[in-house]
C-alpha cells in the first residue's frame, strides 16, 4: 500500500510539471549554423584611363569597375610597386562612385605597379594588371648648397641660367645638365630675368635697373628704369615689358626708348609674361575696385607700331578662386595651347588655369615640392622652377625640372 501511495504522488508531480512547461519561455538565439550564408559582393577593376601608362602631363587616373563601396570615402586605393623597392602607397582620391574612382597621380615612379582597391564589404581585393608611371620631377643642375636662388631664365637652346640672390653669381646649366659658373656677376640683387632676342641676359635688379649681361664679351651694362624693377618679358618685336612696386608697366623699345603705360602707376606687379599679342601682369593693389580687385591677373593688348599697350582687361579675379584665393602668386607662364600655369608660394605650388572657363586645377598634386619662387618654361615640355622660401628654413633652395607633358610657348 505504501508503494502505491508513493507511485501516485510521483505521477501527480510529473503531470504538474508537464502542465507548467508550455508557459515557460526560453530566450535563446537561433543557431548561426542554421542561417544561410550572405555572400559579399566583390568589386572588380575593368579599365584604367589612361590605359597601361601614366605619361607626363597626366594629372589624374580614373579606375572604372563594378561594386565599389558607397559612401565613396570607404574605398582605399593602393599603388603597389612590383619593381624596384616594391613599396606601396595610398592614393589621394579626387572623386568616386560605385563604378569609378578618380585619383590624383601618385608620387610613384614605376615600370611595373598594380592598383589595389579595398572595399569594406568585399571578400577579395580588386587588382589591376601591370601599369607604368613615368617620372615627372627631378632636381636639376646640382644646386646642393641650399643658398638662396634669385633668378631662373633660359635660351632657345634650353641652356638655363641661375643667379644667386646674395652674392649675385651667375651659373649656366647646359642642356646636358652640366653646370658652369660664369665670370660676370650681377651688379645688384636680382629679382627676375629673361634672355633677349639678342642672346643677352636681362636681369631686373635692385635700384630700378636692368642689368644687361653679354656672355660673349663677359661684360654687363646698366639700363636705369626705376624706381623699382622686379620682373619682365619680351615680345616678338624685341620690346621689353618690365614692372615692379609702384613703377607702372614700362615698355623698353629695342632702341632703349622707355615709355610708361599709365595702367599700373600705384600697383605692385608681381610678374609679367607675354603671350600672343598681349602682355599679362600679376597685379596687386592696395585700393581694390570692381575693375581692379586686390589680387588679379590682367592683360593689355600690345601696340607694336607705337611700342606701347592698350587698356587693361581682366583675365581672372584671383579673389574669386575659392580655396586658391589666399595664395600668393609668384609667377605665370603659358603652354602652347593657351593654358596658364600659375606659380604660388604654397604647398602643391603650380596651378593650371583655363582662361576661358576660369577653372583651376593642381599640377601633380603631392609630387611637386612647396614654394615655387619663380619658374621658366623651356622650348619643350620642361618647366624649370626655383623652390625656396626665406620665411621657411625647411624649404630647400634648389632647381627642379618638371615635365609637364605639354609644350610651352615658342621663343620669340
Amino acid at each position: 500500500m505504501k508503494f502505491m501511495k508513493y507511485k501516485i504522488i510521483l505521477s501527480l508531480m510529473v503531470i504538474a510539471v508537464l502542465t507548467l512547461m508550455p508557459g515557460c519561455k526560453y530566450d535563446i538565439a537561433p543557431s548561426q549554423w542554421n542561417q544561410s550564408f550572405q555572400q559579399g559582393v566583390n568589386d572588380s577593376i575593368m579599365q584604367i584611363d589612361p590605359a597601361l601608362e601614366a605619361k607626363a602631363g597626366v594629372n589624374t587616373i580614373t579606375i572604372t569597375g563594378k561594386n565599389f563601396a558607397t559612401p565613396p570615402d570607404s574605398n582605399i586605393v593602393y599603388i603597389s610597386k612590383i619593381d624596384g623597392d616594391k613599396s606601396t602607397v595610398i592614393a589621394d582620391i579626387l572623386s568616386s562612385s560605385s563604378s569609378s574612382i578618380t585619383i590624383y597621380r601618385p608620387n610613384v615612379v614605376s615600370d611595373s605597379c598594380k592598383f589595389l582597391i579595398v572595399s569594406p564589404k568585399a571578400l577579395v581585393v580588386a587588382q589591376s594588371g601591370l601599369y607604368k608611371i613615368d617620372p615627372v620631377l627631378v632636381k636639376y643642375g646640382a644646386f646642393l648648397d641650399n643658398r638662396q636662388l634669385g633668378v631662373v631664365a633660359g635660351d632657345k637652346d634650353e641652356n638655363i641660367y641661375i643667379v644667386y640672390s646674395s652674392d649675385k653669381y651667375i651659373f649656366k646649366v647646359a642642356s646636358n645638365g652640366q653646370k658652369k659658373q660664369l665670370k660676370t656677376l650681377a651688379k645688384y640683387q636680382p629679382y627676375g630675368g629673361r634672355i633677349g632676342p639678342d642672346g643677352k641676359l636681362y636681369l631686373m635688379e635692385n635700384k630700378g635697373s636692368i642689368d644687361v649681361v653679354d656672355f660673349q664679351a663677359d661684360t654687363s651694362t646698366l639700363l636705369k628704369v626705376g624706381p623699382s624693377v622686379k620682373c619682365g618679358d619680351f615680345d616678338s618685336q624685341g620690346n621689353l615689358f618690365v614692372a615692379g612696386n609702384n613703377t607702372d608697366l614700362v615698355i623698353v623699345a629695342p632702341d632703349s626708348t622707355v615709355k610708361r603705360s599709365g595702367n599700373y602707376q600705384t600697383d605692385v606687379i608681381l610678374d609679367v609674361r607675354v603671350y600672343g599679342d598681349y602682355v599679362y601682369v600679376v597685379d596687386s593693389t592696395q585700393n581694390p575696385t570692381a575693375a581692379k580687385p586686390s589680387k588679379s591677373i590682367q592683360r593689355c593688348k600690345i601696340d607694336y607700331t607705337n611700342h606701347t599697350v592698350g587698356a587693361t582687361e581682366m583675365v581672372i579675379d584671383w579673389t574669386t578662386t575659392g580655396q586658391y584665393s589666399s595664395r600668393s602668386v609668384t609667377g605665370i607662364t603659358f603652354s602652347s595651347g593657351g593654358k596658364m600655369y600659375v606659380a604660388t608660394n604654397s604647398p602643391d605650388p603650380i596651378l593650371i588655369v583655363d582662361p576661358s572657363t576660369k577653372d583651376v586645377s593642381t599640377l601633380y598634386k603631392g609630387i611637386i615640392p612647396s614654394y615655387c619662387k619663380q619658374f621658366f618654361w623651356g622650348n619643350g615640355t620642361y618647366l624649370y622652377m626655383i623652390t625656396g622660401n626665406t620665411a621657411n628654413p625647411a624649404a630647400d633652395w634648389t632647381l627642379y625640372r618638371v615635365d609637364t607633358g605639354f609644350n610651352g610657348t615658342p621663343f620669340y
